[in-house]
């Protein structure tokens, strides 16, 4: 595929879900929809506009889906009088736990929307749209509803998007000169047939998968427990475990004050049959930036006293583990079969080992190398263990910072040959074949590849930065990678583009690799409908990489 195709696939797999639901406010027909976007998307492919800036061109498209839509209602007067088809509140939804008032006030909001002319649902949607996504569809409408506009900004991403062919898409946009009238003409004909088409606006849905390297997002039912963020994740092979975080006092999505308070809920989530159960609660109130980490099948926490604690998942247990020799705040823990190794930020803190075999501590000699790193990171690997760190004594003026690399064989620390002047520490990771590091750390790969460590470097910028609406938190285990709304996958040494399920969160609230999907729970955005103000959620998604 070519760079500009493989570009406009990524741009199609993003957008088309907000597209797609904003057009549905309008037609009120799946079908008609369906038609209608599939049109807009293809004359963006064949015009030329996929060279703008992808935000403007997001407006272009939708803007034509809508216009498709109207000019179809035009041309088939007759049915233009008919109420849409939007759905009912749907049993199995995504508001069931939806209070009945409630439940009420959605039916009731859907009913008066579909009940008016095209054009004026029109307005609404790109009014929500414009509301939900900042300036990328232009200015307001001062004729549209604000009470309709709430509505589908709060209550549009419920609706179910039907895929996206990505090859019909660029075919029909090839031969559009041949075909100008085919969506007009095939949008017509579906509403003077007036096909009944039954439809489920409030379920559970798939986002749109474009390219055999893109993933699809899916919403997978909601976690039991209060809305919050940075919760402890972990994956045991069967189940994703999640504790504490940080709970808002706010209503799932609520506006209000923010008052984060740590807690020690536990829950935890399978993957094969969709389904939900509570964990014992931790004996103490922590975050993610609790040192953590997974080792020989029990998951290992550092509470704020300093103590260590460990989790089995065959027991379903909480486990004090014994004082370390030398007390330290971990600021970097890694972990190779029955051992965890961690590490303080002090320029004089030694590793300290804990073998989960024999319940016990150990230390590492400290390293001889001057001036000494600060900053440290771990990492383990088959043939040793690395830390990266940052040395300010070797720069110029002796403040800007230069990162070098320690290396432990089991018996004393070797510093590396090769200097890195600059280094994004959050993707370095042992994928099981081969470490990945940024490529500001390219000068280390002949001197870690010497001493027996396969290296690859990733760029440390979106290969696509033009797309937005992407998270960016970086989320690694075995051969899978997420970081900057990428996606690497060793096995294959793929890259792909994350995105973002509609309707998610700007922040993701935690993040766990199951095997080769990473499921994504909760999260927050900070300022809610462009109010100031925080908002938390409990829903939860899983993307499934492209094969």
């Amino acid at each position: 595929m070519r760079r500009r195709d493989q570009e406009f696939a990524e741009f199609l797999s993003v957008v088309w879900p907000r597209v797609y639901r904003t057009t549905y406010a309008v037609a009120g027909r799946h079908q008609l929809t369906q038609v209608a976007v599939h049109g807009a998307f293809a004359r963006a492919y064949d015009d030329g506009r996929r060279k703008l800036e992808f935000d403007e061109l997001e407006s272009g498209v939708c803007i034509d889906a809508i216009q498709a839509v109207i000019s179809a209602f035009r041309s088939a007067s007759e049915q233009k009088s008919e109420p849409a088809e939007f759905g009912p509140l749907a049993p199995d939804g995504a508001l069931i736990s939806a209070s009945a008032p409630e439940r009420s006030r959605v039916d009731t909001l859907w009913t008066e929307l579909q009940a008016l002319d095209p054009e004026d649902r029109g307005v609404i949607a790109l009014a929500a749209a414009r509301t939900s996504a900042g300036k990328s569809l232009g200015a307001g409408n001062p004729y549209a509803d604000a009470r309709l506009v709430d509505f589908l900004v709060s209550n549009l991403d419920e609706v179910v998007v039907h895929g996206v062919d990505l090859d019909a898409v660029m075919s029909q946009g090839s031969a559009r000169r041949r075909r100008r009238r085919w969506v007009t003409g095939a949008v017509a004909a579906i509403l003077v047939a007036a096909v009944a088409i039954p439809v489920t606006v409030f379920a559970p849905r798939e986002e749109a998968s474009s390219a055999k390297n893109l993933g699809v997002w899916r919403e997978v039912p909601s976690a039991p427990i209060s809305p919050g963020v940075s919760m402890l994740a972990t994956w045991t092979g069967s189940e994703a475990l999640f504790w504490g975080g940080r709970a808002s006092d706010c209503a799932d999505y609520g506006l209000c004050e923010p008052n984060l308070r740590r807690q020690s809920q536990g829950v935890a989530y399978d993957p094969a049959d969709q389904t939900w159960r509570r964990l014992p609660d931790a004996p103490f109130d922590a975050d993610s930036t609790a040192p953590h980490v997974q080792v020989n099948g029990q998951f290992l926490v550092e509470d704020e006293d300093l103590r260590w604690w460990s989790f089995g998942s065959d027991s379903d247990r909480w486990t004090r583990l014994p004082d370390p020799p030398e007390a330290l705040v971990a600021t970097s823990v890694t972990s190779r079969g029955s051992l965890m190794y961690a590490l303080g930020n002090g320029l004089g803190d030694r590793v300290q080992v804990f073998d989960t075999n024999t319940n016990s501590w150990s230390s590492l000699p400290p390293s001889p190398g001057t001036p000494r790193l600060a900053g440290r990171v771990l990492l383990a690997t088959p043939t040793g263990l690395l830390a990266v760190g940052r040395s300010f004594g070797e720069s110029p003026d002796g403040n800007v910072p230069i990162y070098r690399v320690e290396f432990f064989d089991g018996q004393g620390w070797n510093r590396i040959g090769g200097e890195i002047p600059w280094a994004t520490l959050c993707c370095w990771h042992w994928t099981g074949v081969r470490l990945v590091v940024p490529d500001v750390a390219a000068a280390l790969v002949p001197s870690l590849e010497r001493i027996g460590v396969p290296t690859i470097t990733l760029p440390t910028t979106s290969p696509s930065p033009r797309l937005s609406r992407s998270w960016s938190e970086a989320v690694m285990s075995g051969p899978m990678l997420a970081w900057s709304g990428n996606i690497y996958d060793d096995r294959d040494r793929s890259t792909s583009r994350l995105g973002r399920p509609v309707g998610a969160p700007d922040n993701i609230g935690a993040a766990v690799w199951a095997d080769n999907e990473l499921i994504v729970l909760g999260g927050q955005n900070p300022y809610a409908h462009s109010r100031l103000s925080w908002s938390t959620t409990s829903r939860m998604w899983v993307y499934t990489p492209g094969q």
